[in-house]
Parts: C-alpha cells; structure tokens; sequence
C-alpha cells in the first residue's frame, strides 16, 4: 500500500497565505453593519447561569476589563481542557458546566469560547462567539475565542479563555481577532500578559494557520450552537470566495453568509442590536 506524502505549510508559509489574503473592502457586500448582528441579553438560560453562579456577578470591578479577565479566568479553571475531546450533543454554558462538575468532560475551544460568551450576554454585555479558520475550506482544525464589546476600549476585543489569554499591542491595547491576525501578518508581535516568550510564540504559530478568515453566529443568545437552524457570518478575504448557501451540518441547517468588510464584521452594536428571547 502506497503512504501519501504531504508537504505540511511551514509558519512561513502560512504568513505568506495571511498576505496573498489580505485584502478587505466592503464594496462586495450586500449588508450594512446596522442589520448584521444581534445580542440576546435576555432569556432563561441566561437568567439561570447567574442563579446558579452569582459569583460572577460579584467579580465586577470599576474598570471593564479586568472584570472581563475575571470572568475569563473564572472559566479556564471551571473546565478541563483537551483541544481533541469529542464535544457533547448540547454545547451550552449550563450544560457544559454541569456535566464537568458531576463527570469531568474535557472541553475544547469551542465549548470554552461558548461558556464565556454566554456568561458575558448573562451580564448584559455584546459578546459572541468567532470561529478562527484556516485556509482550506475542508478543515480538521479551527480555534474559537470570545469577542466582547469594550465600552471602555470603544472596540471588539478578544478572550480566549482556553489559552487563559488575553491578547494586547505594545502599547498594551486589547486587540480583537482581526488585530491579533494584522500583527501575525506582519510579524508585530502582540503581548499576552503571565504569559513567557516562548508559550506566546508557540501559540502565534498555531493561530497563523488559524486566522485566514472568521465567522460567527448572526444572533449571538444561549444554545446557538444546539440550535436546528441558524445565520452564520462568514469574513472572507476579497480574494476568497465562498458562496452565500445553506448547509446541513449534523442536523441542523446553517445558512452562509459573507461580509468582506472589517467595519461591518467589527461594527459597534447599536442599541437595538440587543434583543430578549422570542
């Protein structure tokens, strides 16, 4: 029997793939940033997370984000980490949370980035979830983080609370997923605080295979991920091209679409962006 041989992209080469795909416009785009995402602060689910744990309303602090990195760290230590668990049927944070409690199921970034996110839409604040892809668009691997808007920053940053990160410039500005994807493109390198040279560098190599394009859920509410059908928001290079479809993955229905634009993808929400259940 004849073994294939692959030639595995180098971080070089993967640099090289973040600049051939660096160019974004939002001319290509047949939505504005006012309909793009929504928020549901409101619901049971998420009424139940701060019944269950009124602790995280206890980690507030006068500055925003150092209650974000509370809440972020509440999370790392809630969970067991394993990036190739299989994840369970329900990807919520009640169940997710319960079933490590009682059975110690391991999580990967997906369920991590979910149990973060819900938590912050608990608390009142836009949060979503963003899948960081690679350039094949049949993939094995992905990374998700956490994006949640900072009032006090005025910006999306980033929470990857299944590396306990925090991603920040020189300058010590939180960056969100496309900044974090800008400074590996061109080899800038980002801080991330208690954390050394060589973790930081070995974790930056593993998102430039992971950060050629983003997307995330249109409606951003408890149990999006177990949902039957959903929006997905797909940001695309404008040299990438998938199109607008719908997809049937594990039984439930995805429906696909593109935004070329950093305004758009990155838009601030506006007060109507926030919605209750139903």
């Amino acid at each position: 029997m004849l073994r294939r041989m692959c030639h595995l992209p180098s971080v070089e080469d993967r640099i090289k793939f973040l600049n051939l795909f660096s160019s974004f416009s939002g001319q290509m785009d047949s939505v504005s940033s006012e309909c793009v995402f929504r928020f549901e602060i409101k619901s049971k689910g998420l009424t139940e997370i701060l019944y269950q744990y009124p602790e995280l309303k206890e980690m507030g602090s006068d500055n925003e984000m150092k209650y974000f990195i509370n809440l972020l760290k509440w999370t790392s230590r809630q969970l067991v980490g394993d990036g190739m668990c299989v994840p369970p049927e329900r990807i919520d944070a009640l169940y997710i949370l319960s079933k490590t409690k009682s059975e110690r199921i391991k999580s990967n970034c997906w369920m991590y980035s979910t149990v973060l996110n819900e938590i912050l839409l608990a608390l009142g604040f836009a949060s979503r979830v963003v899948r960081c892809m690679p350039l094949e668009a049949d993939f094995h691997d992905c990374h998700c983080m956490t994006e949640v808007w900072s009032s006090q920053n005025n910006k999306w940053v980033a929470l990857d609370s299944a590396n306990r990160a925090v991603y920040l410039s020189r300058k010590g500005v939180p960056l969100n997923v496309y900044e974090i994807r800008e400074h590996i493109r061109s080899q800038n390198e980002f801080l991330v605080p208690y954390m050394d040279r060589k973790t930081r560098n070995e974790l930056a190599n593993y998102l430039a295979t992971n950060m050629l394009r983003f997307e995330s859920w249109r409606i951003s509410c408890f149990g999006e991920e177990s949902k039957e059908s959903a929006e997905m928001i797909e940001f695309l290079p404008t040299n990438y091209y998938l199109s607008e479809k719908d997809v049937q993955i594990g039984g439930k229905t995805i429906h696909y679409t593109a935004v070329h634009s950093p305004d758009i993808f990155w838009a601030s929400p506006e007060k109507n962006s926030f919605i209750a259940e139903g």
